[in-house]
């Protein structure tokens, strides 16, 4: 779906792995915990759920972790997700790098490429989308 940056320049502006595990694990936390998209969140793992998101990250930011999920198209299009919850993820991916003090042009790269998925994990009857 997309493909890896030629460096690790994104990566290493988020802090490595120290800092993205911190970032990313904040970043869950806020979608768990968030009225909005919350509810999506019951019954998963939130350690398995971290781990994912910080693969992913890496991969979308050049770092040496590489995604081992499940693809993600085939995970998240039967889950009826609207285009409006996806931009809540994004809204609050944005919110937390900058309160994690984010390297600005990394963190927009890691927002814009999530943005991208959009097509692959919105329900396709979202009148949205």
């Amino acid at each position: 779906m997309s493909q890896r940056p030629v460096d690790d320049a994104g990566w290493r502006a988020l802090g490595g792995e120290p800092g993205m595990m911190a970032l990313v694990a904040d970043f869950v936390d806020r979608m768990i915990s968030d009225p909005i998209i919350g509810f999506r969140f019951v019954g998963v793992d939130r350690d398995r759920l971290l781990r994912r998101e910080l693969e992913h990250a890496s991969e979308i930011l050049g770092g040496p972790l590489r995604y081992e999920g499940r693809p993600l198209a085939a995970v998240h299009r039967r889950l009826g997700i609207h285009a409006g919850q996806l931009r809540r993820r994004l809204a609050i991916l944005a919110a937390v790098g900058r309160a994690h003090g984010a390297d600005p042009v990394a963190l927009a790269a890691w927002v814009e490429a999530d943005r991208a998925l959009g097509p692959f994990l919105i329900d396709p009857g979202d009148c949205h989308g």
